[in-house]
């Protein structure tokens, strides 16, 4: 990748250097094999952006992002920061990167002093139980054991939806880049990953990713990841799932829209 590093672990993948007063630069990208950048890391990387514009005892509570175009893994993402503004108890910021002068992701994120103390966890847990051991990999400077695998039937493609997940490599103490690491996890794989619908031949690219920050954790402690699908129209299909920690505590809510490709009937499909 020329002009720019390979990213080895988490912790590189989620840095940032500062070229301006609102102004960022990454310092390395995750190998995708190919692929166009992964759409994790850039969320993960404006996250950081916003944060680094905002005093220090706020933290981020929920973030909405937009996938514009494919990053391309041979330049470096460039990221400027828009402070909308800054209240007694919330900051708003956009966030928008670049490659090439192109935007190719945008998000609107809030943060906030969260001094209240009301706990309340109403989020779905599936409670699905599994027969057979987790498949265990690497992907994406990621290890996954996956309780509902990847695999492959007939022409049809099926992903997790169900997986625990843990960084590659070490991460530094300090409560963004923890932050900033469950936000990289909570986008891989796809509530729709397990649907046999025979309606809908596929999910494709992610167009948007909300997130809603519920309490602090460690990502290296393990986060377990949990997706269902929601809805499906007009081309899009919405899921929602969870970011809970080893003792099930509420970490994260997200939600995320795809692109949603129907099998057409057999009649018509010449």
């Amino acid at each position: 990748m020329s002009g720019h590093s390979v990213a080895q672990t988490l912790e590189q993948a989620l840095q940032i250097v500062r070229v301006g007063e609102d102004d960022f630069q990454s310092v390395s990208l995750v190998d995708t094999g190919g692929y166009p950048l992964y759409g994790g890391q850039i969320l993960a990387l404006a996250l950081r952006a916003a944060a680094m514009t905002i005093e220090p005892d706020r933290r981020p509570h929920s973030l909405h992002g937009y996938f514009l175009r494919a990053g391309r893994l041979d330049a470096p993402v460039a990221l400027h920061v828009d402070r909308d503004r800054d209240g007694r108890s919330f900051s708003a910021r956009r966030v928008v990167a670049l490659q090439d002068d192109k935007v190719i992701f945008s998000m609107v994120t809030s943060f906030t002093r969260g001094t209240g103390d009301f706990v309340l966890d109403a989020v779905p847990r599936l409670g699905r139980t599994y027969t057979e051991p987790p498949d265990k990999h690497r992907m994406l400077l990621l290890d996954l054991c996956e309780f509902t695998p990847r695999h492959q039937q007939g022409d049809r493609f099926f992903f997790p939806d169900h997986a625990e997940i843990l960084p590659v490599g070490p991460l530094s103490d300090d409560w963004l880049t923890h932050t900033c690491a469950i936000a990289y996890m909570s986008d891989i794989g796809t509530g729709f990953g397990q649907l046999a619908d025979p309606g809908i031949a596929s999910t494709e690219s992610s167009v948007s990713h909300s997130i809603w920050f519920h309490a602090p954790a460690r990502a290296d402690d393990g986060m377990t990841l949990e997706m269902w699908p929601s809805s499906a129209a007009s081309g899009l299909g919405l899921y929602s799932g969870s970011v809970r920690d080893a003792a099930g505590n509420l970490i994260l809510a997200i939600a995320q829209e795809q692109l949603i490709r129907s099998r057409r009937p057999a009649a018509d499909a010449s």
